[in-house]
């Protein structure tokens, strides 16, 4: 494995964002974009939340700018404009187009809004790849399996990711354009800058992290992160392709940054 680290990539809820009540992270935050900075690094922020939450996140939680950010569960890739915002990157959409062909989200969504036990997330929630439901959480298997029947029947090039909401148990169903996910967005993006996977680190801490952690990118798999997660990249990655810190969120971050460019 090539030595030379280019990118930090990095998850933010329970994983780079800083807890607001837990000073120590905050201060560990600092010392992570010192080592961006001394290092010369790429910045990703590769999120499920929308755009306008991650606008939030970094307002609010001190983040440092990113290069790029993944957002939506990797369906919406967004470059800075040069100001305080961002803009999303034409020739991905057009990628995430030529995968779904004919069948837009809002043509999934119709498919899909008839089906018992489902309802549409907040508009805000919503993207041009994206189309997300709640269900009840002791339901959320069934309602995905019948949201992939559906998909199936019609041949609609999407799959749904199902998870929980750790705080209320409310059933999440992501439906997205079949492949795509945050590894997918975070292996488009190397290509585009003709950077190997191995010279990034990806931080994350739960399911929808796995694909990236598990994709051939140097992973940091932060101390608070679900055991299930843990195990599967323990499992699916070599020894030194996988590093397992101890302390949690942002400060688990800066311990496997830290990791990788002494390696």
């Amino acid at each position: 494995m090539p030595h030379s680290l280019t990118t930090l990539a990095s998850d933010l809820d329970g994983t780079l964002l800083p807890s607001a009540e837990n000073d120590t992270h905050k201060s560990d935050l600092v010392t992570v974009k010192s080592l961006i900075e001394r290092h010369s690094l790429n910045l990703l922020y590769v999120t499920g939340r929308s755009p306008q939450l991650l606008e939030e996140a970094i307002s609010q939680g001190g983040l440092p700018r990113p290069t790029m950010a993944v957002c939506d569960v990797g369906s919406t890739l967004l470059e800075p404009d040069g100001g305080v915002g961002f803009n999303p990157v034409d020739s991905y959409e057009h990628t995430l187009s030529r995968i779904v062909g004919d069948f837009s989200a809002d043509s999934v969504r119709s498919l899909c809004k008839e089906l018992p036990g489902i309802r549409p997330q907040e508009q805000h929630k919503q993207a041009p790849f994206k189309v997300s439901f709640y269900c009840e959480g002791h339901e959320l298997p069934v309602r995905a399996q019948l949201i992939s029947e559906r998909l199936a029947e019609w041949r609609a090039p999407w799959r749904v990711v199902a998870s929980r909401d750790p705080e209320t148990n409310t059933g999440l169903l992501d439906l997205l354009p079949t492949g795509v996910s945050k590894a997918f967005a975070l292996s488009w993006w190397c290509q585009q800058q003709s950077l190997s996977l191995t010279s990034v680190a990806f931080a994350g801490d739960s399911g929808n992290d796995l694909a990236a952690l598990t994709c051939g990118c140097r992973a940091i798999v932060v101390g608070n992160a679900d055991p299930q997660t843990r195990e599967a990249v323990i499992s699916a990655t070599p020894p030194d392709q996988h590093y397992i810190a101890t302390r949690t969120a942002t400060s688990g971050v800066l311990e496997g940054l830290q990791h990788w460019l002494a390696d």
